[in-house]
Parts: C-alpha cells; sequence; structure tokens
C-alpha cells in the first residue's frame, strides 16, 4: 500500500538512521515543546526501530518501533484519542518529576531515526505520513517536510481521494 500511494508525493528523500535504539533523553527538542527531552531520566526511555506491535496493525505483527523503560523493562503502551480533547496521533505519555511529556510516535520515530541535514532543521519541522495513515508510523513511511509541503501534500492526497470516489 505505501509503495502504490509515493507517486502522490514530490520525491521522498527520507534516510534511514543505521541505529536500533535511540535514548529519548538525547533527542533534539523544537522550541515548540513545552518539555525538553533532555529532562528525561538518561539511559531509561529508548526508542527501539523496530520488535514492536502496532495496536492500530496488529496483523503485520512486530516490525514496528515501540518505546521501553529500560529500567523497569517495560514496553509504553500506545495512546490515541478520538474524543475531541486530546491528540488523535498515536502517542506515549510520559510522567517524569512532575512534568508531562505527550510524546507523538511519528516525531519521536522521525528525531531516532531519520536524517535531517542540519541547515534545515528549523525549516522542515513537520512529520508527513508518506500513505496519509496516521496510525502507519514505520520509519519507512515517514519524512521531515516544512508545514507548506505537509499542507500541500494533504490537500493532493484530499484531492484525488474526491476524484477516485466519483
Amino acid at each position: 500500500m505505501i509503495r502504490e500511494q509515493l507517486p502522490l508525493w514530490d520525491d521522498p528523500k527520507q534516510i534511514i538512521l543505521d541505529k536500533e535504539k535511540v535514548d529519548i533523553s538525547t533527542l533534539r527538542s523544537s522550541d515548540e515543546r513545552k518539555n525538553n527531552f533532555i529532562n528525561l531520566p538518561k539511559e531509561t526511555y529508548y526508542i527501539y526501530k523496530t520488535g514492536g506491535i502496532n495496536p492500530y496493525k496488529v496483523r503485520l505483527g512486530k516490525i514496528f518501533p515501540f518505546l521501553k523503560n529500560d529500567r523497569t523493562g517495560k514496553i509504553l503502551n500506545i495512546r490515541s484519542s478520538e474524543d475531541g480533547k486530546s491528540a488523535t496521533y498515536p502517542h506515549w505519555d510520559i510522567g517524569n518529576d512532575g512534568k508531562g511529556y505527550k510524546l507523538y510516535v511519528h516525531k519521536i520515530v522521525a528525531l531516532a531515526f531519520l536524517e535531517l541535514d542540519q541547515n534545515l532543521i528549523n525549516i522542515k519541522n513537520r512529520v508527513d505520513h508518506l500513505d496519509n495513515d496516521i496510525f502507519n508510523y514505520l520509519p519507512l513511511n515517514l519524512e521531515w517536510v516544512t508545514i507548506r509541503e505537509n499542507n500541500l501534500r494533504r490537500n493532493k492526497f484530499v484531492l484525488n481521494r474526491k476524484k477516485e470516489q466519483k
């Protein structure tokens, strides 16, 4: 399905880094973040590139990234809400020293496993799902984009979907 829909997008250029796990406390935090990742305990929360089960795509098996507290061995559950009060995007919630961290899965996966040219960090600050499926957060399906690129791609996808429904 992903490969069939790639022609909808301009030439995707994501480069998947050769790492199997990354300490969340070492990830770059944007200026938009209320709580910086550096405040999380070191060598505790790791995101693993593969080996996790996506609760929305269980039939695909253990091929998805997952977040684990390596001190306790606990794998954190992914949450998503459709109630309009919280984000619909899959995310992990972590509490530390009275601070709450909402870690959007697609953004954490991109920060950990997708290369982003240092000159583009402040320009390409959004993560796009190439197949437009917010529950597909495989690194292969994500790409760093600008806000404008993200909006254009979304509009193009919606337009193509409407044409197919006619």
